[in-house]
């Protein structure tokens, strides 16, 4: 890597890292949000990856098809959480229609 390059990359952390704490200056919102994405990714999303990858049967085969409709599921529900998280920090309301 180039000064250039660990210059750059450097520059956006820091400059992520300030917008964050102008838009949530509450640091348990962003743990909130920041452990609901480690937690739904490393719990159910990659599990269910590397089991698809190393498994010898199709992708399609009764096995594979439970593992990933169900991460699908559990990752579209702890992600929506997020979601609604994020909203409630930003001061959004969600409206369902009627």
């Amino acid at each position: 890597m180039t000064p250039l390059q660990n210059y750059v990359i450097t520059f956006l952390f820091f400059t992520c890292v300030v917008c964050t704490a102008i838009f949530f200056p509450d640091i348990t919102a962003v743990f909130s949000i920041v452990g609901g994405l480690c937690a739904v990714t490393q719990g159910f999303v990659l599990p269910a990856a590397m089991s698809l990858k190393i498994s010898r049967d199709p992708w399609y085969s009764c096995q594979n098809l439970f593992t990933l409709i169900l991460a699908l599921v559990i990752g579209f529900l702890g992600y929506s959480s997020v979601i609604l998280t994020v909203f409630d920090q930003l001061g959004l309301e969600y409206k369902a229609h009627k």
